[in-house]
């Protein structure tokens, strides 16, 4: 497939290049690495969400504890537009807001885990930021509308199974997301807005990190000028677009003018199975969801 032959070059690069950003993070724990040991994605879950590992947090608990580190005018902002299926307001609510992958959120027991995975996003931050000498620099938040989550796949492109984590920067532009883009601004009113087109740091909002070789990738879609068009287009001879989701590469991706999802797919990589949020301004610890758990 040529998802699992585009995997296996990404995990060839050993250098920055202007397509991607080379990253070697702290050593992950022995804990952890435990998981790659597991014959299949079904017990690296069973793992994870096992009784030495992690245990089950409310989502009432977790909506109290984001409730209570928040100023008291965002608590229960007006004017958010999130709504669910029975029109309640939800964009307030910290257990909807995250991605989830598991039927229950969770909080690592093991501290060693929970710090290495603290610092894995703290390391896409700063690799995302500043890039390398090809790149400009540009910012990144841990909030709601940017750097709150990545996702957990089963990877067997190799000889040998691993874990990877993609993490999503720039979640939700206000020309493409603009209900949760508005929604994150009213609850986060000192993070800024942006757009997909604007954005410096929006090319390169996928970031690939591999458990086995403890290497972090940060791919950059490079945009380039298109003089016909008199506006920024992705470029079309990336070597990493089979990684893109299929709405990603469908959607005139390469010529859209405002921007568009531009996400690599977990199933572009492998078995997606987990998932971890990180709210570090609401939450104490970060949360995750295993899939069957």
């Amino acid at each position: 497939m040529a998802e699992e032959a585009t995997v296996r070059l990404l995990k060839q690069q050993s250098t920055s290049s202007a397509y991607v950003h080379v990253v070697t993070p702290p050593k992950p724990p022995a804990e952890l690495m435990a998981a790659l040991s597991n014959a299949n994605v079904g017990a690296v879950c069973a793992l994870l969400a096992g009784g030495a590992h992690s245990t089950v947090v409310t989502d009432v608990a977790l909506d109290q504890e984001a409730d209570g580190n928040r100023n008291p005018a965002q608590r229960n902002p007006a004017g958010l537009r999130q709504k669910d299926s029975q029109q309640r307001t939800v964009a307030n609510h910290i257990a909807k807001w995250g991605a989830k992958v598991g039927t229950e959120w969770r909080l690592f027991k093991q501290p060693k885990i929970e710090a290495f995975v603290v610092s894995l996003f703290q390391a896409v931050k700063a690799g995302a930021e500043s890039g390398n000498h090809l790149w400009t620099k540009c910012a990144v938040t841990f909030s709601r509308a940017d750097l709150f989550h990545c996702h957990l796949v089963y990877d067997v492109s190799g000889t040998q199974p691993d874990i990877l984590f993609l993490f999503h920067l720039k979640e939700y532009p206000s020309n493409i997301e603009a209900d949760k883009s508005h929604d994150a601004h009213l609850i986060e009113p000192d993070i800024a807005e942006f757009t997909s087109h604007e954005d410096a740091g929006y090319p390169r909002r996928n970031a690939v990190y591999s458990l086995r070789m403890n290497r972090l990738w940060i791919i950059n879609y490079i945009r380039r000028y298109d003089e016909d068009l008199c506006v920024a287009v992705y470029k079309e001879e990336h070597p990493y677009l089979p990684l893109l989701t299929r709405v990603s590469r469908d959607a005139n991706m390469l010529s859209n003018i405002y921007g568009n999802p531009l996400a690599v797919g977990g199933d572009q990589l492998g078995d997606e199975f987990g998932t971890i949020n990180y709210f570090p301004r609401e939450l104490a610890h970060p949360i995750f969801a295993v899939r069957g758990h």
